[in-house]
């Protein structure tokens, strides 16, 4: 996921655990623990299957359909979209002209080891 999203997705997953109007959600927490997922595994199964009815939400314009995310909760951790998240190659953040230079000179990384390309 992207670094915005991610973060942005997790502090929904994190609301809804602390939500009483999602108790759906906590017991699926749990159940994902119980099977030895660490805290941030288990949230990022969370925020995937979230991330995808958001996604349905925004592209194909349909309603938050609470229902199927409650059905997509129970297949975690076994659904396709997470075998898509697997194999998807997320670009790692570049460095920047400006940015401090890599081998901790302090110098910028165009003036450092960026002038030698």
């Amino acid at each position: 996921m992207n670094k915005n999203i991610n973060k942005h997705m997790m502090r929904a997953v994190g609301q809804q655990l602390r939500s009483p109007k999602c108790e759906y959600v906590r017991e699926h927490y749990y159940r994902l623990m119980d099977m030895g997922y660490s805290k941030l595994e288990t949230k990022k199964l969370l925020a995937s299957a979230l991330l995808n009815e958001m996604w349905k939400v925004d592209n194909l314009k349909k309603k938050f359909d609470e229902e199927l995310y409650m059905k997509n909760l129970e297949k975690l951790p076994e659904t396709p979209w997470i075998e898509d998240m697997r194999n998807t190659v997320v670009k790692e953040d570049s460095i920047g002209r400006n940015d401090p230079c890599t081998c901790g000179s302090g110098r910028k990384y165009k003036r450092c080891c960026g002038a030698k390309y």
